[in-house]
């Protein structure tokens, strides 16, 4: 009998082809950490280069704990050609504050943290001219 599973995600554009939102809630184990890497991957392909990427760790009520699960299941996103920035959100926890950096540098990852989705949103605005600036 499989484990019941107690974390999952939802995905949106936040600019269509351009700015994949991806909200991660309850415990994010190591088949979520899979299954959000193999998303991110289809949400690139899918998208208008360079796609980047928000990740809202705010709903988040546990963290993965295996870093080589971690590190296998990110480079397939991480090191699509056709990614560009990653904007994580709420990540709080410091040992997946640094192991995501550490992550970025390793792929050569364009990365910051924010603290909101506007605040991510604003960052990609000053990063990447062709990103939209809603109408007011």
């Amino acid at each position: 009998m499989a484990a019941e599973r107690t974390g999952y995600f939802k995905s949106s554009w936040l600019q269509e082809k351009r700015i994949a939102y991806i909200e991660l809630i309850g415990k994010f184990d190591e088949q979520l950490v899979i299954d959000v890497n193999e998303h991110m991957r289809s949400l690139i392909d899918e998208g208008m280069r360079p796609v980047h990427l928000v990740l809202d760790a705010t709903g988040l009520t546990g963290y993965p704990v295996n870093v080589r699960v971690l590190k296998q299941s990110s480079e397939a996103s991480a090191s699509h050609p056709d990614v560009g920035w990653l904007i994580l959100i709420g990540f709080t926890n410091p040992v997946i504050k640094f192991f995501s950096s550490v992550l970025a540098q390793l792929f050569n990852l364009n990365f910051k943290q924010a603290e909101s989705t506007e605040e991510a949103v604003s960052i990609l605005r000053r990063v990447d001219i062709t990103i939209e600036t809603p109408a007011e």
